[in-house]
């Protein structure tokens, strides 16, 4: 089974031009445990930069901001593609405990929406009449409704995820099964 992740910061901008960037931190009380070596996983994954990337450099700047910079993200430019995107880690008992004591506000986000949680990621996705199309490998928001990206070997696309389209998520099994809007993967090959 896989281990579970949380969400601790969001991308919030570039910082000077040698790859670093300021995030805040969404999920936790602090970022205080985010020390060089960490392996933090970028979500939704990007196509230039590893999923898993390790902590080069940080500069706490209280509990809630700091500076950072990730092996593999040299250039302002690198930079500018993870705006926005989430930093998850490996729940350690640490990490853990400092989620559970966030507040509300830290908790906050793509969270409060249904089918947004981080706990699906690296779910099996099995469509009713196409069979396992992938894996969640990331969730995201629009900010009306959750957003999965499902990746395989052949295909990564996004994936609206409401009541109308989930038929179950069983996390027993690593599974969510769900009924593919028609047209989405018509749409996405074009």
């Amino acid at each position: 089974m896989r281990p579970p992740y949380i969400r601790i910061a969001r991308v919030v901008k570039p910082f000077g031009t040698s790859g670093f960037f300021l995030i805040e931190a969404t999920g936790v009380s602090t970022l205080s445990p985010v020390v060089p070596g960490v392996e933090v996983c970028i979500v939704p994954p990007l196509n230039d930069v590893p999923r898993w990337c390790p902590v080069e450099e940080i500069k706490h700047e209280g509990d809630t901001f700091a500076k950072m910079k990730l092996a593999g993200v040299e250039t302002r430019s690198d930079v500018q593609e993870l705006l926005g995107h989430e930093l998850l880690v490996k729940e350690t008992a640490e990490f853990h405990q400092l989620a559970q004591s966030g507040d509300s506000a830290s908790q906050g986000g793509q969270n409060d929406l249904p089918y947004a949680s981080v706990d699906l990621i690296g779910l099996a996705v099995i469509d009713k009449k196409r069979g396992e199309l992938g894996t969640i490998g990331g969730v995201s928001s629009n900010g009306a409704h959750a957003l999965w990206e499902i990746v395989s070997d052949e295909q990564s696309f996004l994936f609206p995820a409401v009541d109308a389209y989930i038929e179950v998520i069983d996390h027993e099994k690593g599974e969510a099964h769900i009924a593919l809007p028609k047209g989405l993967l018509d749409a996405e090959a074009r």
